[in-house]
């Protein structure tokens, strides 16, 4: 449908945020796929349409029921809970990719980090992945550095055995973090970062390298950032728009 519509083409004459909306839309496809995947015959599209369906309204909160409750990060504003899970808590994911070139709406989404974070009351889980499927294609992403700005003494890593090394002395495990009860967290600006050991692809990228990518297309090397043993880079592909991807999981090629 995109294609014969040209819809993308649209949105990138539109004047209000259509990198976003762009976004969204190579995110569903991402859902469908994933669902395709996980249902295979069962994959119909009102299958898909009840799957992803999920009631938000707040208003109809019962504070006294035995269950859990689902949210936005929004809508947690104002209610606390003895028990929070705050998922996705990696470096474009949240922090998005889309903010974080942006140190206004970065601190935004620093402050809804917070809101998160502050309404348990005894106890709160932060969890990543190790990978995940973002806009069409698989991504290896970092612990956020909302979670880096909280100090270290105040965090207990759990999960599995491999470990990431961290830039501020500690080690953190790749499944998740609890903060314990009666933690005093206030946010700072620093942004320490973890590294994730990784295969290398063995191709050296710099700035101004004309790079081919199986998903986005055509593009070229505007930026890098040594990272670990890693390289962050930041990609502007011709009809995908402006890309960050780890050197070492991109599998692009030189053109």
């Amino acid at each position: 449908i995109l294609e014969h519509t040209d819809y993308e083409k649209y949105l990138k004459t539109e004047k209000d945020n259509p990198d976003v909306r762009i976004e969204n839309i190579e995110e569903l496809s991402s859902n469908i796929i994933k669902f395709e995947e996980d249902y295979a015959e069962e994959a119909s599209l009102s299958n898909f349409l009840e799957e992803i369906s999920l009631q938000t309204d707040i208003d109809n909160y019962d504070a006294e029921a035995d269950s859990s409750v689902m949210m936005t990060l929004h809508s947690a504003k104002g209610l606390e809970f003895p028990i929070v899970f705050i998922a996705g808590l990696e470096e474009g994911v949240f922090p998005s990719i889309a903010t974080m070139m942006n140190p206004d709406e970065l601190n935004e989404e620093r402050r809804l980090a917070y809101v998160g974070i502050t309404r348990a009351k005894e106890k709160l889980y932060i969890t990543k992945a190790k990978s995940r499927m973002l806009m069409g294609h698989t991504s290896y992403n970092k612990v956020s550095r909302f979670v880096n700005e909280i100090p270290p003494e105040l965090l207990n890593y759990t999960g599995e055995k491999k470990t990431f090394a961290s830039t501020n002395g500690f080690s953190a495990s790749s499944s998740h973090i609890s903060i314990g009860a009666g933690s005093k967290f206030t946010p700072n600006k620093s942004f320490n970062t973890f590294t994730k050991p990784a295969v290398k692809s063995g191709t050296v990228y710099k700035k101004g390298d004309c790079v081919f990518h199986k998903v986005f297309g055509k593009g070229m090397i505007m930026k890098t950032e040594k990272m670990g043993n890693d390289t962050m880079l930041e990609v502007a592909f011709d009809k995908a728009g402006t890309k960050t991807l780890m050197a070492n999981f991109s599998k692009m090629e030189k053109i």
